[in-house]
C-alpha cells in the first residue's frame, strides 16, 4: 500500500482573481480549469481518492486505506476552498483536509472566515491547523512552539466543534522538538513538505506530500499520480538540494533568494 498526499494552496477562476493574489503566492496558484483536469486525470488513472469518512478515520485513529490511495490537502486558508475547490471535490466524492493558519483568518479578507469554515466542516471537510501565525516551527523556542500548537487547536475545536488531531507545518519547517511537542498535545498525524510516497502510519514524523504548483504540467502530474519511480527519485534528489540550501542560508535568506529567482 502506498499513500500519495497532494498539497494545494489556491485555485482561481478568472484573470481578475489571479491578479488579486500576492506575487509570492502565485507560484502555488492554479486555475480552475487545470484543477478540474487534474481531478479528471486522477479518476481516469483509477487511483482511489480518500472519501470524507476515510479521511476522518485516518486522522482520528491512524487507519490508512489497504490499497494505493490519494489524500488531497489544501494549505493556508484561502477562500477558493469554499468557492471553487470543495464544490469540485464534492462533485467527485473526494474527501480533503483543509489546513488553516488561524490568526490569518482574522486578518486576511481573501481567507475563509470562521462562518465559512463552519460551512466547509458541515460539508465534510476536515479542517485542521497550519499553525496559528504561519511562522516556521524550526525557528521557534519551546514556548512559541507550545503556543502555535495549542492556540489553533483551541480555536478550531471551539468554533467548529470537531476534534483536532493533525498539523501541517508552514513551509514544511519542523524539527524533532516541534514533532515531539505536537505529539504530546494530541497531534497524531503531522504533515510536512518532504516529497515522496507514504507506506505506513506516521506518528512522530511527517507524512510526505507532493506540492502542486502553477508550474506542474499535465505530464508531470501524470507521473505523480502513476507513482513513477524515476520521477520520485529525481524529485527527492531536487528536494534534498533545496533543504541543504535552506540549512545553509537560513529561513529568511532562503526566502529572499526564492523571491529573487521568481521575479526573473
Amino acid at each position: 500500500m502506498k499513500l500519495l498526499v497532494l498539497m494545494y494552496h489556491i485555485v482561481y477562476a478568472s484573470d481578475a482573481e489571479f491578479n488579486s493574489i500576492a506575487d509570492e503566492e502565485k507560484p502555488y496558484a492554479i486555475s480552475k480549469r487545470v484543477f478540474e483536469e487534474q481531478l479528471s486525470q486522477i479518476k481516469q488513472s483509477g487511483l482511489s481518492v480518500m472519501k470524507p469518512e476515510e479521511v476522518s478515520l485516518m486522522l482520528s485513529e491512524g487507519k490508512l486505506p489497504n490499497k494505493d490511495s490519494c489524500l488531497i490537502t489544501i494549505d493556508d486558508g484561502h477562500n477558493s476552498m469554499l468557492n471553487i475547490i470543495n464544490p469540485l471535490l464534492i462533485k467527485n466524492n473526494f474527501g480533503s483536509v483543509f489546513f488553516v493558519s488561524t490568526q490569518l483568518i482574522e486578518q486576511r479578507q481573501d481567507f475563509c472566515s470562521w462562518h465559512e469554515l463552519q460551512k466547509l466542516s458541515q460539508q465534510g471537510v476536515c479542517v485542521q491547523p497550519h499553525g496559528h501565525t504561519h511562522q516556521f516551527f524550526d525557528a521557534m523556542d519551546v514556548t512559541s512552539i507550545d503556543y502555535e500548537l495549542a492556540e489553533p487547536k483551541k480555536l478550531i475545536e471551539s468554533h467548529l466543534l470537531q476534534p483536532v488531531k493533525s498539523m501541517s507545518y508552514p513551509g514544511g519547517r519542523c524539527n524533532a522538538l516541534s514533532l515531539s511537542k505536537a505529539y504530546e498535545q494530541g497531534y497524531t498525524s503531522q504533515f510536512g513538505s518532504d516529497v515522496g510516497l507514504n507506506d505506513k502510519v506516521m506518528n512522530r514524523c511527517t507524512y510526505k506530500r507532493m506540492a502542486i504548483r502553477a508550474s506542474t504540467s499535465h505530464k508531470e502530474f501524470s507521473k505523480i499520480i502513476s507513482f513513477s519511480n524515476r520521477y520520485y527519485l529525481l524529485a527527492t534528489f531536487e528536494h534534498k538540494i533545496k533543504k541543504s540550501l535552506k540549512l545553509l542560508c537560513g529561513n529568511n535568506g532562503y526566502h529572499h533568494l526564492y523571491r529573487l529567482v521568481k521575479r526573473k
